[in-house]
């Protein structure tokens, strides 16, 4: 009797054994996708979503390790550790929000946001994020009337703005940006890289609380492996460019970004290789794009953050949603570290 009720468990745990095995399978690519995504377009497409794989293959660990399926279940906890690492490290863990309403003493607000070239509302989108009292705003995607008002029409002259810099369009290469600031600034020049100096906007402002450089960064998006390449070749290029003005000029960098790519991507990957970190608390739910739209959160992606190196630390991050515009802003509060 015991010989056949043996046999009868054995017949009944293979399809659950070959179901565990299966999804060993198909988490191993998923896991590793930001690995393969160094040289595959589309294992980097797939590392977007590289912390929701991550956290999926930790329920199935979960789940195969509860069937006493002890080699599966082991398997996948690992998958899920290796997938989730790109996506927590060198990050802060928590940070509170931002109050709109009111900055601390001793605190340098910086904005940045993909105000979107087709926003209709740009310019009640521009006066939300001027009404921030931000030290610096950038602003990225920018729609023509409100590029041509800035730069012809004296917009931001009866503003705390007046201060502002131009990243100019370059066809299939470049979108236009500004940097607005409240304290006189002047441009740092960035000759190392010549081929992708038309991407480069980085200025030094003179805030009374020390001075610091300001960035903006948006490589193009990767729709087709061409647009992919060559946005990672930009990427590259301001990694490399914060990192020597901070090494160089002895000054905090912040860059305000949209990637097009979210943290576990390659793009990420290289900024962090060179000491720039991501501002986005881990333990903060939702993500920046598509903004204002039916995607549930859990999918959202994180492409929009405002990365730093150098003595400047982030102590408070959050994101403000526009009316017309398909990315959030994102606002965070920083302090100088002195040296």
């Amino acid at each position: 009797m015991d010989e056949i009720t043996s046999s009868i468990r054995k017949k009944r745990s293979k399809p659950i054994t070959l179901l565990t095995w299966s999804g060993v399978a198909l988490l191993t690519p998923a896991s590793l996708a930001w690995v393969l995504g160094r040289w595959s377009y589309w294992f980097d497409m797939v590392a977007a979503q590289q912390m929701l794989i991550g956290w999926i293959a930790l329920a199935i660990a979960i789940l195969i390790l509860i069937s006493r399926r002890q080699a599966q279940g082991t398997i996948c906890l690992l998958l899920a550790v290796v997938s989730l690492y790109p996506t927590l490290t060198a990050r802060n863990w928590l940070l509170p929000h931002v109050d709109p309403n009111h900055k601390p003493d001793g605190v340098i607000r910086i904005v940045s946001c993909n105000i979107n070239p087709e926003n209709l509302s740009w310019q009640e989108d521009l006066d939300l994020l001027l009404s921030l009292n931000a030290d610096v705003v950038i602003l990225i995607e920018l729609p023509i009337e409100l590029n041509r008002s800035v730069r012809k029409r004296g917009l931001l002259d009866m503003t705390e703005y007046q201060n502002w810099a131009h990243r100019a369009w370059v066809d299939m290469e470049t979108s236009p940006g500004f940097i607005l600031s409240k304290w006189p600034m002047h441009r740092v020049e960035t000759g190392f890289d010549p081929d992708n100096s038309q991407h480069h906007l980085y200025m030094q402002i003179q805030n009374p609380l020390g001075n610091l450089v300001v960035g903006l960064a948006h490589p193009l998006s990767p729709r087709t492996t061409s647009r992919w390449a060559n946005g990672n070749q930009v990427v590259e290029s301001h990694a490399n460019a914060a990192f020597l003005i901070e090494k160089n000029l002895q000054l905090p960098v912040v860059v305000g970004a949209d990637l097009n790519a979210g943290p576990g991507q390659v793009r990420a990957r290289t900024l962090r290789r060179t000491g720039l970190r991501m501002s986005k608390p881990v333990i903060r739910y939702g993500a920046s794009f598509p903004s204002g739209s039916s995607f549930p959160r859990a999918v959202r992606l994180q492409l929009d953050d405002i990365w730093t190196i150098g003595e400047i630390t982030p102590i408070s991050w959050d994101m403000i949603q526009l009316q017309d515009s398909d990315h959030m802003a994102v606002v965070v509060d920083c302090v100088l570290n002195s040296r």
